[in-house]
């Protein structure tokens, strides 16, 4: 009968058993951590190369965005952003070959996993080696193998430095001045123009001789625009007046607008006369016969109020010849408080409206002038309530018994305004003005004879050889406003207004940024960090992780059989391409046997 174990021997070998299933484990344990270790071990240059190549291509971008835009920087002179830019290139160039380099020598023992010439190990060295020999290798592989990638990327690094010349972009650019010519630009505006005569029985209403001369250029000779007639104080020739939305300027202005009153024209014109006539007392034609006329009355009694009234009445022969056609327009000055942006370009001002507000009549009888407060003024870039008080606050303060705000003009009591919130077209302007206009205006023809138009200036000039259209007159009182401004702000009372201050400007070489041309550094890095990764995972599971980085043709013949190797050797080859042409001679493999590699010779390569 077979003895049976005992208790304490079933024990042990369950002890045993148990012991050495662990240590087996902590061996796969052990051999793991050992690979992953090696593994990192094996990469850590090319994975610093990478980081490195990264890091540079940041700078890159950094270095730009800093100084995109901005004047170029006062750095020594041996030192420019060209070169810095440079400079990060050349690290990013160099610090991108080495793990492709490396991943190219390694990929070729997993080439030689299968049968393969002797001499395709040569090609990978030399890819390895610049990019002469990686455009080889292209051209061998066409892109049957991951080492084709490398090569790649190998031949497409040559071009990252004419790339990155073309990233920058130089150009002139406005920044404030420094120095001489830093005093600080100015535009003429004014809160009051009282400039004129105007006495208390009403004779005599006179403007004068800067306005007169003003009015009778902007009849004659109208401006382009308001711009052209502002002389600003700029040193550069280059200023900025608005920087921004909000950076604005006010001043006293003179606004036009004109409306087609053709609808109440009377005709009654016969086949032997012609007669068209308005409600506010335009006439043409009694008693004579005209081919083309103009006629303008002001101050008529139905025309709405406002600051100046003018009335204008065209009759022109129709050019189908059925007669003839009439055109009526009203034309209005109406004293205003506009609101611009501006800047000063190569010693041009440019100036935008951004808003227009009318200043209502104030006053009464003969006494009267036109106010206006508005809500809020911008004072040293700030945004200030205009809030009326009972009693002054400060000395400079603006005191009326009579409400100047078009939202409580019948106001009895005091109000009192920063000198600042108050616009004012005077009583003397106002009525000097008014009496010009009439002066000019009134019962003022045109006749056009044949062509050749006959009357004074002014007139002549509104009728544009029969083109006296509402647009033509529209342009004609735009320009007449506009001079009309021109001199209320130079020579306008600045002692309760500065002139607008501005910031001069001087031309510097600024840095622009062609960002599209970093395109292809990144994306070389992008291939890099796939071909990297790729490399990596495919060597790490591969038994070929156990070999070395590189090798020469010595090592493969070294491995090969005395009689393969005797066959190669047969001719005793002095040059190098004699060596490579017999190694084409040789097929080999590169097997493992369980403990090692081995390069044997196979029957036929594998392409």
């Amino acid at each position: 009968m077979p003895s049976s174990k005992t208790t304490s021997e079933t024990v042990a070998e369950s002890v045993k058993s148990a012991s050495g299933r662990q240590g087996r484990s902590l061996l796969r344990h052990h051999e793991n951590q050992s690979h992953t270790r090696n593994a990192i071990s094996a990469w850590g240059i090319e994975a610093l190369g990478l980081l490195i190549a990264i890091i540079a291509f940041v700078a890159i971008v950094i270095t730009l965005t800093v100084h995109q835009g901005r004047p170029l920087p006062e750095w020594p002179h041996l030192i420019s952003i060209n070169a810095l830019i440079a400079i990060f290139t050349a690290i990013l160039k160099s610090a991108l070959i080495l793990p492709v380099a490396s991943g190219i020598s390694r990929l070729k023992w997993l080439w030689f996993t299968q049968p393969r010439e002797a001499g395709d190990l040569e090609h990978f060295d030399s890819a390895s080696k610049g990019p002469w020999g990686s455009f080889l290798l292209l051209l061998d592989l066409r892109g049957r193998h991951l080492a084709a990638l490398g090569a790649l990327i190998t031949v497409l690094a040559t071009a990252i430095d004419p790339f990155s010349q073309q990233i920058l972009d130089y150009h002139e650019c406005l920044r404030p001045a420094q120095g001489a010519g830093a005093a600080p630009a100015t535009i003429p505006i004014t809160n009051y123009y009282g400039a004129g005569s105007y006495f208390a029985n009403g004779d005599s209403k006179i403007t004068d001789g800067n306005m007169t001369a003003g009015i009778y250029m902007g009849l004659i000779n109208p401006p382009a625009n308001l711009s052209s007639t502002i002389v600003p104080n700029c040193a550069t020739g280059n200023c900025t007046f608005s920087t921004n939305a909000s950076d604005t300027y006010t001043t006293v202005a003179m606004c036009s607008s004109c409306t087609d009153i053709s609808k109440t024209i009377l005709n009654t014109t016969t086949s032997e006369q012609l007669n068209y006539t308005t409600p506010s007392g335009c006439q043409i034609g009694p008693g004579a016969v005209v081919a083309n006329s103009t006629y303008v009355v002001d101050e008529s009694d139905d025309a709405d109020t406002s600051f100046v009234n003018i009335d204008i009445l065209t009759a022109q022969n129709s050019p189908k010849g059925d007669g003839s056609r009439a055109f009526a327009a009203r034309c209005k000055l109406i004293p205003c408080v506009n609101t611009y942006t501006g800047n000063v370009s190569n010693g041009i001002l440019h100036e935008t409206l951004v808003s227009s507000t009318v200043m209502p009549h104030a006053g009464a009888a003969f006494i009267y002038w036109y106010s206006l407060v508005l809500p809020s003024v911008r004072r040293n870039g700030n945004e200030i309530s205009c809030a009326p008080t009972a009693k002054p606050r400060h000395p400079t303060d603006l005191c009326s018994d009579i409400g100047f705000t078009p939202y409580n003009f019948t106001a009895t009591n005091q109000q009192c305004w920063p000198n600042d919130c108050v616009w004012t077209l005077g009583v003397n302007p106002s009525g000097g003005i008014q009496a010009l206009m009439v002066e000019l205006f009134q019962g003022s023809y045109v006749t056009d004879i044949d062509g050749i138009p006959e009357g004074v200036p002014w007139m002549v000039n509104l009728y544009n050889q029969g083109d006296t259209g509402l647009a033509r007159l529209e342009t004609a009182f735009a320009g007449l406003a506009d001079q009309i401004t021109s001199v209320m702000r130079q020579k306008g009372d600045n002692s309760t207004s500065p002139l607008a201050v501005g910031t001069t400007l001087g031309v510097q070489t600024c840095v622009g940024v062609r960002w599209s041309w970093l395109s292809f550094p990144a994306a070389l890095i992008g291939l890099t960090i796939g071909f990297f990764a790729i490399t990596f995972l495919r060597i790490s599971s591969s038994e070929v992780r156990k070999l070395w980085k590189s090798g020469s043709l010595v090592l493969l013949f070294h491995g090969l059989s005395i009689y393969s190797l005797h066959r190669v050797e047969e001719g005793q080859p002095e040059q190098r391409a004699d060596a490579e042409d017999d190694a084409k001679k040789v097929t080999t493999q590169l097997q493992w046997s369980g403990e090692e590699f081995e390069f044997v010779e196979a029957s036929s390569s594998k392409r």
